[in-house]
């Protein structure tokens, strides 16, 4: 079986310095600290936003919507062991992120654990057959076996009913890496010794948490 890894490159540009936050956070509630970390999250403010996550995680440490932002933060950061950690510690708190739990599994399988990717999404299982998050894994899973037909079919098929766009461009970008390289035939070795696996997948960044619990 090939190696899984995320990808060093990330294709993503330098960020920009952080800034100094401009609002006082000190009254504020979690819920309030979360939605100023997501506004910073797409300013590009990342380091603002992981300190605004961290003081909504003191406020109301039973809430895991927090520890889901800062797992995708930290994934974009090309940080995946600490991502797993937040992501994990979201689904804890709260299983019903069904969202954090697609992208929990993408870290796993992307690093390489197949197996343990395939348990995180065990629980899609009882969804509708419809579902796209069902259709999405089952897709992830027929590449994990190299049946790139089947795997191509599916996410198609999920990507169609999927209303999470950044969930949606990384199964664009899975179905790019199949398409290269099928009709089936080894992987390409380069010089470095790495495969062109069209399992080599980038995590993008995942700022949409809010259509977690209706994301149908």
């Amino acid at each position: 079986m090939l190696t899984l890894a995320l990808s060093q490159n990330m294709g993503l540009s330098r960020m920009k310095p952080s800034r100094k936050l401009s609002t006082s956070s000190s009254e504020l509630d979690a819920a309030e600290l979360t939605h100023l970390a997501i506004k910073a999250m797409r300013g590009g403010r990342d380091e603002d936003a992981l300190r605004l996550l961290q003081r909504a995680i003191e406020r109301d440490p039973k809430d895991g919507n927090p520890h889901h932002l800062r797992g995708a933060i930290l994934a974009y950061q090309n940080e995946p062991a600490k991502a797993i950690e937040a992501m994990t510690q979201a689904l804890a708190l709260n299983p019903e992120l069904t969202g954090a739990r697609f992208q929990l599994g993408m870290l796993h399988f992307t690093n390489g654990n197949v197996s343990e990717a395939q348990s995180v999404w065990q629980t899609f299982d009882e969804l509708d057959p419809g579902h796209p998050l069902r259709l999405l894994k089952t897709g992830m899973l027929h590449l994990a076996r190299d049946e790139f037909e089947d795997c191509v079919t599916m996410l198609e098929q999920g990507i169609s009913l999927c209303s999470l766009a950044s969930i949606n461009k990384d199964m664009r970008r899975v179905i790019e890496k199949v398409r290269a390289v099928v009709p089936a035939k080894p992987p390409e070795v380069h010089k470095s010794g790495e495969r062109n696996d069209p399992r080599h997948v980038m995590l993008t960044r995942y700022d949409q948490t809010t259509d977690d619990k209706n994301d149908a």
